[in-house]
């Protein structure tokens, strides 16, 4: 039987790369799917680095059953 769903709060760069790499398992058999950057993603959720930042913030989140990454939550 599996577990619950369980949503955790992205709070450090191995969570980030956590979310980013996702898509990557989930669409890896479709052919259409065209991968983005690592290191574009990477930036474009840096606080430092999009100017986004300025006047926004966004929490991402990681849909977990038991130790499984089973899905995240856009921005």
């Amino acid at each position: 039987m599996s577990s619950q769903l369980r949503m955790e709060r992205v709070s450090d760069k191995q969570g980030t790369l956590e979310f980013i790499k996702f898509p990557f398992r989930l669409y890896r058999d479709d052919p259409n799917w065209v991968p983005p950057l690592i290191e574009e993603r990477l930036d474009f959720f840096n606080p430092k680095k999009n100017p986004f930042f300025e006047h926004s913030r966004c929490q991402l989140f990681l849909a977990r059953r038991g130790d499984e990454l089973v899905g995240t939550s856009p921005p």
